[in-house]
């Protein structure tokens, strides 16, 4: 299980209280990982609805378990890798991006 994941999940039961390891929708979308995508431009909500849906399996208005958390943030994450390995500059920061960029013509 992806450790990232599960940091985020942390982050969100404990900003939630949730006390039956169940966080919703719109706590989830204000996460550092979806949020900042959200305002930069590298999402726009109906992608981000549409991953929700499949990942999750669930409705908008539904709550979400670890389980289904982590296969949502695991969405977004190879969304964004594959185009990492395209060589497409994205939200990629850090070293890669770097390179990446010194790469571009």
């Amino acid at each position: 299980v992806n450790e990232a994941a599960l940091e985020d999940w942390a982050e969100a039961v404990a900003t939630a209280e949730a006390d039956g390891g169940v966080v919703n929708k719109v706590l989830v979308l204000e996460l550092p990982f979806v949020a900042e995508l959200l305002e930069d431009g590298e999402l726009d909500m109906d992608e981000l609805e549409a991953i929700w849906a499949e990942s999750t399996g669930l409705k908008a208005g539904e709550e979400v378990d670890e389980p289904s958390f982590v296969k949502f943030w695991e969405a977004i994450d190879d969304l964004f890798e594959e185009e990492e390995d395209g060589g497409v500059a994205g939200v990629l920061d850090g070293p890669d991006f770097e390179v990446m960029a010194e790469a571009q013509p």
